[in-house]
């Protein structure tokens, strides 16, 4: 029996010492990561037969010799005994953690970290994370070292918990200086130097003082400058004798990086006269401007510098006589004129243009008045959309050819918008009058203004307001002769337009144009004007009142 007892006792060990060979063999594992691979054979190179996803489970049944492998029996018997890597395998459900709340194990102070920890409430890790040292709480500054002008100063501070104690510098003191002592005086010639001292330490600090300005004696003209050109002058310095030679403009010359109201005042003529931009007065002498007065040097037959000498500006701003026609204007034809000015004789021409007239691609509310016309008259002139194309050419040639005159295409001059417009009055059976009846739905007020008379040429201003109830359309301002003439045929067109006109007086247009008094071939002593609508609501046909002007 004891030798039983001995036996078993022996057989005990034994299993003990093996038990740590066969740790896991039996178990539950589980993997670790996604696509952890199974192979055949206990060995990489080997065929990969399954790949396990993270936390999936397997049971261990055996170890490999080199105890990097865990051999276990797939759900698919039919595979035998399949081979995983250890490392990728665990003995606890893979999770993210959830952790509880920070639990303080060692508070902080001044002169130490502190601890907090805390769990995961799913497998109990211990996470630890250390508190970082609270600030000293100190008192009171101490000077223990006052500052002066020579030397830093220091003050100390201590923590009312540990002791620690602080010491921090004080910046020195600024010199208390006292005033200035001119050692050497300072001239136009060379520089000068002056000292001052500190009360307290004695330090002296010297500066040196800027030369001075030569002192210049009266300007001496060595060349006179002209009207068109700079001169030239020189001083000399009544000390050192230093002299100074500069050419000089004339008064009143502006040029480049100047500024100021003469500027703005030479910009706008250049403006008037078509050199310059009607944005470019802005009182700033820039390249555009030069470039400007340049062009108007070469059109006066002066040198062109880009300088506006007092030459150049009173040609600009010349003192001109009246107009003189010396072209006529006809309904087919510009006219010219020109002007002369009293000062320099310098002659100024300029065209009287035919107006209205257009050319093919012209765009505007006064070309979709000329579509309109041609299609209620039957020719097609194609949608009206304010653009002179192919379309409205060939319904005018038409016209023409029917009107029996000539029409060059490409191009529609002002006799021929008087053939359209007076062909479109006819076609309508009546032509209502549209000033004097309170009770018109359209009632069109005109007034025409001569301005001073140029010879044959005369300029008017016109408004036209509607107080009638009812909306319409301006179309044409219609010229005739005579103080009893009949707007129902043989008008001349001043205006062309297709403008909206508001009910009661709700608003007023206007503008200018441009007459000669040698059209009429009756010898009429007056001039007739009236203004032609259509009503919004039924496309009736209304003139306003007519002005009756001396042609004088």
């Amino acid at each position: 029996m004891r030798k039983f007892i001995v036996c078993a006792l022996a057989l005990l060990v034994l299993m003990l010492a093996a038990t740590p060979a066969l740790a896991g063999v039996g178990d539950e594992m589980y993997a670790t990561k996604d696509g952890v691979k199974v192979y055949l054979e206990p060995d990489k190179d080997s065929e990969v037969v399954l790949r396990l996803e993270k936390g999936e489970s397997v049971h261990v049944m055996e170890e490999s010799d080199n105890g990097k492998w865990y051999g276990y029996y797939p759900p698919d018997d039919s595979m035998g005994l399949c081979w995983v890597q250890e490392k990728y395998l665990s003995d606890e459900m893979p999770h993210d953690h959830e952790w509880s709340d920070w639990e303080i194990e060692e508070e902080p102070t001044c002169t130490h970290e502190g601890l907090r920890v805390r769990y995961c409430e799913i497998c109990g890790a211990e996470q630890e994370d250390t508190i970082d040292k609270l600030d000293h709480e100190y008192g009171k500054w101490t000077v223990t070292r006052e500052p002066t002008c020579t030397h830093e100063g220091e003050r100390t501070r201590t923590c009312e918990v540990c002791g620690h104690e602080q010491t921090q510098t004080l910046d020195k003191l600024d010199h208390e200086y006292g005033k200035w002592t001119v050692v050497r005086e300072a001239d136009c010639q060379h520089e000068g130097e002056r000292t001052r001292t500190c009360k307290v330490c004695g330090y002296e600090q010297t500066q040196t003082l800027d030369k001075t300005d030569h002192d210049y004696g009266p300007w001496e003209i060595a060349v006179e400058a002209t009207d068109h050109s700079a001169g030239e002058r020189s001083r000399t310095c009544q000390v050192c004798g230093h002299e100074q030679t500069e050419a000089y403009d004339p008064e009143g010359t502006l040029r480049r990086k100047d500024r100021g109201e003469d500027v703005r005042r030479l910009q706008q003529l250049l403006v008037d006269q078509g050199y310059l931009k009607n944005s470019g007065a802005d009182g700033i002498f820039g390249g555009s401007t030069e470039t400007a007065v340049k062009k108007f040097q070469l059109d006066q037959g002066l040198e062109p510098d880009g300088v506006a000498w007092p030459q150049t500006q009173k040609r600009l701003d010349h003192d001109f006589g009246p107009w003189t026609v010396t072209a006529p204007l006809t309904r087919d034809a510009d006219g010219q004129r020109t002007r002369t000015c009293v000062d320099c004789g310098y002659q100024e021409t300029e065209p009287i243009p035919a107006h209205p007239r257009f050319a093919r691609w012209d765009r505007g509310e006064d070309v979709r008045t000329l579509q309109n016309m041609l299609n209620d008259l039957g020719y097609n002139a194609g949608r009206a959309d304010d653009i002179y194309g192919d379309k409205l050419d060939n319904a005018f040639a038409a016209l023409a050819e029917d009107a029996g005159f000539d029409f060059a295409a490409g191009s529609v001059l002002p006799s021929e918008i008087d053939s359209l417009t007076n062909h479109w009055i006819a076609a309508q059976p009546e032509l209502w009058k549209g000033m004097g009846d309170k009770d018109s739905p359209v009632e069109l007020a005109l007034t025409v203004t001569p301005r001073e008379a140029e010879g044959p040429v005369r300029d008017f201003d016109w408004t036209l307001t509607n107080l009638g109830g009812a909306g319409c359309s301006f179309k044409a301002l219609l010229l005739g002769f005579g103080e009893t003439h009949d707007f129902a045929k043989d008008n001349y067109v001043m205006v062309l337009n297709n403008a909206d006109l508001g009910p009661n007086g709700g608003n007023t247009l206007s503008g200018s144009f441009t007459a000669s008094a040698d059209w009429d071939a009756t010898g009429a002593k007056y001039f007739s004007f009236a203004a032609l609508a259509v009503a919004d609501a039924d496309g009736a046909r209304w003139l306003s009142n007519a002005i009756i002007l001396p042609i004088e």
